[in-house]
């Protein structure tokens, strides 16, 4: 992974809840500095190798300065990346972890449901070569 640049933010591809949240995400970061890939990517398939990720693993990760991130604390740590206020979302990192991942392993469960699925992003050609 030494090869691929960092932060990234690995995601479901096919999750309209995620996709959302991705242009979210390029819309309010403070700087053009986050890369984007699909969970179901070849990037994607090399990190869960890398770092042991099941293959029924269901949330997103982030990987920073080769140290990764998943479920409530990826999100804390990505809104770091962002503008204020939501840049001062990390201040719930006092929630204990099993109340944060429980909140968010509830709407990863439910997110097809409630938000679909879709085929592929549209992408901005300028901002083509973050989604590695």
């Amino acid at each position: 992974m030494n090869s691929i640049k960092d932060p990234i933010l690995f995601y479901d591809g096919v999750c309209n809840l995620c996709d959302k949240s991705v242009r979210f995400i390029l819309k309010h970061e403070k700087k053009q500095s986050l890369f984007f890939a699909h969970l179901e990517s070849e990037n994607g398939r090399n990190l869960r190798e890398n770092f042991k990720i099941t293959e029924n693993f269901d949330g997103i990760l982030f990987l920073e300065k080769d140290k990764l991130y998943g479920k409530s604390e990826a999100v804390l740590r990505l809104a770091l990346y962002l503008k204020a206020p939501y840049s001062f979302l990390p201040f719930f990192f006092w929630i204990p972890l099993f109340i944060r991942d429980g909140i968010y392993d509830l709407i990863a469960r439910k997110r097809y449901h409630w938000f679909g699925k879709n085929d592929c992003i549209v992408l901005d050609k300028k901002i083509l070569d973050r989604f590695i």
